[in-house]
């Protein structure tokens, strides 16, 4: 008498694995797309301060440079803060507009140029562009004026 290879539901064990095995996939190549987390502690990422959360646009901003602070590290800022001291220090990427070290720097909150080359930023990144590209591009548009 033949065996039968089928699972508690009734359908042949061999089709439930195949399932299991793409479920499994799925679930990974989502891990990897979406990256890690940005956790300072055990209990998630550090919420925005009240400066941070002023409207939809600003908290967006922050958010990124919260959770990608690399991606702004290099990138000139052209709002004037690179070459004149805020909160007595002199910024040294569009990074330190919204962090300094791990605290959240104010300046970027009442900033439009900060804010608008940081969403450009991760607009390009998105895209897909290498960041020696984002950071010509961030010259090219906001370079102009300066």
């Amino acid at each position: 008498m033949p065996r039968d290879n089928r699972g508690p539901t009734g359908k042949p064990a061999t089709r439930i694995l195949l399932w299991a095995a793409a479920g499994a996939a799925a679930l990974l190549l989502l891990a990897l797309l979406l990256g890690p987390p940005s956790f300072s502690a055990a209990v998630g990422p550090r919420p925005l301060p009240d400066f941070a959360r002023k409207s939809t646009v600003v908290a967006s901003a922050f958010t990124y440079a919260r959770d990608h602070p690399g991606d702004l590290e290099g990138i000139r800022c052209y709002c004037g803060c690179m070459m004149h001291p805020h909160g007595g220090r002199v910024h040294q990427s569009l990074r330190d507009c919204f962090l300094n070290g791990e605290e959240y720097e104010p300046h970027a909150a009442e900033c439009g140029t900060c804010i608008g080359e940081a969403l450009d930023v991760q607009k390009m990144t998105l895209q897909g562009l290498p960041k020696t590209e984002i950071a010509q591009r961030i010259d090219q548009r906001y370079g102009q004026n300066h």
